[in-house]
């Protein structure tokens, strides 16, 4: 329950980004929340399996980085 919650929580928190960048709407959008929703869960994961927050940090900072470059 605690990682539903948490994992809801982060999707709220990138909510405004993805809502006022004007990039998405209607289902794209929430594809978009329901991607972040998952990335979340998968933060959570690492974080109990490692009991650190640095597997996660780096996973965000990747997962960031990954999404700003272009190939």
């Amino acid at each position: 329950m605690a990682a539903i919650f948490s994992s809801r929580l982060f999707a709220a928190l990138h909510f405004p980004y993805w809502y006022f960048s004007g990039a998405e709407a209607g289902w794209d959008l929430l594809k978009s929340l329901t991607i972040i929703f998952a990335i979340g869960l998968i933060c959570c994961a690492l974080t109990w399996k490692s009991r650190t927050l640095i597997a996660t940090i780096v996973f965000h900072f990747l997962n960031n980085l990954a999404s700003r470059c272009t190939f």
